[in-house]
């Protein structure tokens, strides 16, 4: 209680959100219930605008492919808030990664999906989970940042990282 009154708190749904019955429409209810975003908050995506700067949370629990309703749901809205006058860029966050090389794995379809629109809607940052540790990318003009410790133990940050394995190889 003493943290949702010193400020906004804005998820994205994950993986550890539906460990205990009803602890997913709990979640829904405590974070979002009657807030009026954009989206689908029953689903668990939704998106805000501050400043000109657009936010898009995705659960990546659910379906997210161009097809899926919150994939079509997400091209539609990366337009529409591209199109507004005062419209800076635009910032997704979700719980797994599109792009690691640690131990969680990527989602490389999901990725060079998506890139093509981020790229013409200015999408400038991907904030992403999972992955228990800390990672930072630059790939084609879009900063992927992941952030997820959450206070457990660090998992293995250079499980897919070719680079690490080839050093190791050579020692």
């Amino acid at each position: 209680a003493p943290m949702l009154r010193t400020g906004a708190f804005l998820p994205a749904i994950g993986n550890h959100e539906k460990e205990k019955p009803r602890e997913r429409e709990e979640y829904v209810d405590r974070f979002w219930g009657g807030a009026g975003f954009d989206g689908n908050l029953v689903d668990g995506y939704y998106r805000f605008e501050a400043g000109g700067v657009w936010f898009f949370a995705l659960n990546t629990e659910i379906e997210l492919g161009d097809k899926s309703v919150q994939g079509s749901w997400l091209a539609e809205k990366l337009e529409d808030a591209a199109a507004k006058p005062d419209y800076r860029f635009s910032v997704i966050y979700m719980h797994r990664p599109f792009v690691t090389c640690g131990d969680s794995g990527q989602n490389d379809v999901l990725r060079k999906r998506y890139e093509p629109l981020f790229a013409k809607t200015k999408v400038k940052l991907i904030v992403q989970a999972h992955m228990h540790g800390y990672e930072r990318f630059e790939l084609n003009d879009i900063t992927y940042v992941t952030s997820a410790g959450g206070g457990s133990l660090l998992g293995d940050i250079d499980e897919n990282n070719e680079f690490a394995r080839e050093k190791e190889r050579a020692i």
